[in-house]
């Protein structure tokens, strides 16, 4: 059993709460005691967030001479943030970007606005904050505590693919190179770097008559290598 310093990040207040042993146990107490709801804290230790709740304090590292944490209330799901998206690995130095997001969408939410910004397929994305993995399912509350958080993105890379997609534009074709499972978001972003457009330029693709969405894949539209696609200015309605 340890005795733990709780750190109250809106009010600044200390309490020390005792005899706790699991992560999951300082939660329930601290709902208990000062009525937060176990699963609206977020509970930091050093430069680690606490998800754990079978884990044991003792086992924390310096927890003998490092006795205290951070409680933070979730946001809202309608509280707005931006988010600093900083990117690794080799295909995407220095890439990063700023993205408004809420408290309220999916982590797999947040690869699609990155995949819609810098072009890199959500299968290709791995994110972590404050070391911590992910999950695609999780709300972004779970992980947000400060008004401008930071998130490291590891773009995997798996090499420039083999099979193209078309983009009929300006009476001809220009070729892209994509794979089955990267988005149309993906080819929007090539087709924008490549003629230097900016973001607010409207792009809109299209495939059989059908005008694309951005979040889906080449394969959730059955388009095949080499299919060739349609280009517009302006919505299909």
């Amino acid at each position: 059993m340890e005795n733990i310093i709780v750190e109250f990040d809106e009010s600044g207040e200390r309490h020390v709460i005792r005899g706790v042993e699991t992560i999951g146990d300082l939660k329930n107490r601290i709902q208990q005691e000062y009525q937060i709801d176990a699963d609206e804290q977020i509970l930091q230790y050093q430069e680690y967030l606490m998800f754990d709740n079978d884990k044991k304090i003792a086992s924390l590292r310096d927890i003998k001479t490092h006795k205290k944490m951070t409680l933070y209330n979730k946001i809202d799901h309608q509280t707005a943030v931006q988010v600093d998206v900083v990117c690794q690995g080799a295909a995407a130095t220095g890439k990063e970007c700023t993205i408004r997001a809420f408290g309220g969408q999916t982590v797999s939410m947040l690869k699609e606005q990155i995949n819609k910004k810098l072009g890199f397929g959500p299968y290709l994305q791995s994110l972590t904050t404050f070391r911590k993995p992910m999950k695609d399912e999780d709300l972004l509350r779970d992980y947000i505590i400060s008004e401008r958080p930071t998130v490291s993105c590891t773009i995997a890379n798996e090499g420039v693919p083999r099979n193209y997609v078309f983009v009929q534009y300006k009476n001809k074709q220009e070729s892209f190179p994509v794979a089955q499972k990267d988005t149309i978001y993906t080819v929007e972003y090539k087709f924008r770097e490549k003629h230097n457009l900016p973001e607010d330029y409207n792009i809109y693709f299209t495939w059989m008559g059908q005008q694309l969405l951005g979040f889906k894949t080449l394969k959730e539209y059955s388009i095949p290598d080499n299919g060739v696609l349609g280009f517009s200015e302006y919505p299909i309605i």
